[in-house]
């Protein structure tokens, strides 16, 4: 993982907490940050596909990595990429739904306390992404309107 793209997102995303208000614990903002500065990480073509995947898994390993997977990619769509929710008959509502089901899942299946964070505070990241992703295409005005499906 590139440590000084983690250490951008990190600041971007307490810069983007203090000017929208919404406050999130510590763990979420790196967990957060670390997730969009992960080079491998691609978003599924269906959630659904995921969850299915999730479901058929044998393994416990194999169960939480698609429900962390599902909960992450919700962020995501939710957060940064909210413009393209717009152009699809779904809301913001469902893929933080579908993040917080992925979380709380993942929780159950690790007992860790990060996923519990994380579905308490879907909402509250989702908003804080969208706030960066707003400051940051605002900033650059040569970046295109990004869709990501």
């Amino acid at each position: 993982m590139n440590n000084h793209l983690r250490s951008f997102f990190y600041k971007e995303m307490k810069t983007s907490m203090l000017a929208s208000g919404l406050r999130v614990p510590e763990a979420v903002v790196s967990y957060t940050a670390e997730l969009l500065a992960d080079e491998d990480m691609t978003l599924p073509d269906t959630l659904f596909e995921v969850l299915e995947a999730g479901v058929a898994e044998t393994t416990k390993f194999g169960q939480l990595h698609s429900f962390k997977r599902i909960g992450d990619a919700g962020l995501i769509i939710a957060g940064p990429f909210r413009a393209s929710i717009s152009t699809k008959n779904t809301t913001v509502d469902y893929y933080r739904d579908l993040s917080a089901i992925g979380y709380r899942c993942a929780g159950n299946l690790s007992g860790g306390q990060i996923y519990t964070s994380l579905e308490a505070n879907v909402t509250a990241v989702t908003d804080i992404l969208h706030h960066f992703w707003e400051r940051l295409t605002a900033d650059t005005l040569a970046l295109p309107q990004m869709h990501i499906f």
